[in-house]
This record gives C-alpha cells, structure tokens and sequence, in this order.
C-alpha cells in the first residue's frame, strides 16, 4: 500500500508540473488499454514532454529512452524512483495527435 500511495504522490506532483497543458485526446481504444494495463494519463503526458519518438507504420511510437529518464530523474529527483515502474510504457500516436493505443515495452524498440 506504501507504494501506490507514493506512486499517487509522484502523479500528483507531476499533475501540478502540467496542469496549464489540455490533455490528449485519446481514441476510445486507447483509453480502455490505459485502464486496463494501469497506465495513468499524466505518464501519457510525460511521453509527450519527455519521451523519444520513432516513425513506424505512418504512426509515431513515444517511448521513455536513457535520455529520457535522465531528464525526468533530474526533475522529479524526490520522487522517481516510484515512476521507474512506467519506465517501459509506449504510446501510438497519429499524425493528428490522437494516441491510438498504449502498452508496456516487452522488447527494445530499434531506431533507423
């Protein structure tokens, strides 16, 4: 219970870090793959400011790489160790913006 309580912690911070921002719009599928694999909107939000992008399919992948979790380490100091377990999280997004669907990372995504 400690950790989830330190996790919400963590996503509160971070809300107030983006609350000026409006938040992405999601398809239908992707806010019910969020819900299901437990992937909060503000770590969507996060891939958006931080996360590294990667052309597949006409599609962008936005993904937590090493210089990304450095960045996000040196601004959320206090509190990144309970974000390490959204370290993997992937979004796809359309050229519109729509994110399309999310996940967690099971392999390495190559870049060209």
């Amino acid at each position: 219970m400690a950790t989830a309580r330190k996790s919400e912690d963590f996503l509160a911070s971070y809300h107030h870090f983006t609350a000026k921002r409006s938040p992405l719009p999601m398809s239908n599928h992707a806010h019910h793959r969020a819900q299901k694999r437990s992937v909060p909107a503000q770590i969507i939000e996060m891939l958006q400011t931080y996360g590294a992008t990667q052309r597949s399919h006409g599609r962008e992948i936005w993904f937590f790489d090493n210089h990304a979790r450095k960045q996000i380490a040196r601004d959320f100091s206090d509190s990144f160790r309970q974000f390490e377990r959204w370290m993997n999280v992937y979004a796809v997004v359309a050229d519109t913006g729509l994110v399309i669907t999310v996940g967690h990372r099971t392999t390495k995504i190559t870049r060209h």
